[in-house]
Parts: structure tokens; C-alpha cells; sequence
């Protein structure tokens, strides 16, 4: 039986580490290309068309008067857009936009920040919890 030193743990470690790191990354770098390639402009996931949806009930029972998926890229800065998934006009006239999440990266969540600092228009996150959908405005 033999035993190992503080030497032969650390290099294990370090080797297990290794491998684990390298076990992880790649699946996730592998999620986050398939995720990247599978978004197209234009075309809906199934949180916006059952999203879309709401809106058709919501437009067809007079609550809304005209929405349009992905109708309005607005410039942020620079080579900076931001595409909100929704542009809605209320009956009142008012402009609004609304994104749909399932989760949020840290980058969408500031370009919605952003645009809802720049703009005079009342900008709202979308999320379904436990089938019910949540609708927060987002702070100017």
C-alpha cells in the first residue's frame, strides 16, 4: 500500500482540476454556438410567438391597436443596436416595447437599460413564471 505525499495530491489535483475545467467549458462553449446559430432575425423562439399570441388576443379584444415583432431597431451608440422583440401601440397612442426572456445575459440586460434611459418610451421585460406571465417595467 503506498501513500501518497502533499506533492502527489496537489499534482492530482491540479490534474483533476484540469480535466474538470475541460469537462465543462466544452459542452457550454458548444450550448452557446448552437444557441448563437440557432437565433435568426426575424424568426420567433417559443416564448415570443406564444408572446405573440397574448398580443393577437390582446389586439383582437380592443386593448391594443397595432404590434409588430422585432419592427424597430434603435441606435444605442456607436455600431450599438437594440432590437426590442415587441413594438406595441396602445389605443391611447403610446409607444411600447416589451422583451421576451427566458433568461437574461448581462449584456442584453444593459443594452434594455440602456435604451430605456435613452428613449421616451415605456420599455417592459416579459418573462412566463410557472405558466403566468410577468410583466416589469423597466426603470428609465
Amino acid at each position: 500500500m503506498s501513500r501518497w505525499t502533499q506533492q502527489d495530491v496537489d499534482a492530482h489535483e491540479a490534474r483533476m482540476k484540469h480535466t474538470v475545467a475541460c469537462l465543462i467549458q466544452a459542452p457550454l462553449a458548444a450550448q452557446l454556438q448552437a444557441r448563437q446559430a440557432s437565433r435568426t432575425p426575424g424568426r420567433m423562439n417559443k416564448l415570443e410567438a406564444a408572446y405573440a399570441q397574448l398580443l393577437d388576443l390582446r389586439k383582437h379584444a380592443g386593448e391594443i391597436l397595432w404590434w409588430k415583432f422585432e419592427g424597430m431597431t434603435l441606435k444605442l451608440a456607436g455600431d450599438t443596436r437594440y432590437t426590442p422583440d415587441f413594438s406595441v401601440v396602445t389605443f391611447s397612442g403610446s409607444l411600447n416595447f416589451y422583451e421576451t426572456k427566458g433568461f437574461m445575459r448581462e449584456a442584453a440586460r444593459v443594452r434594455l437599460n440602456v435604451a430605456a434611459s435613452m428613449f421616451p418610451f415605456p420599455f417592459y421585460l416579459v418573462r412566463r413564471v410557472k405558466g403566468d406571465w410577468v410583466i416589469e417595467r423597466v426603470k428609465a
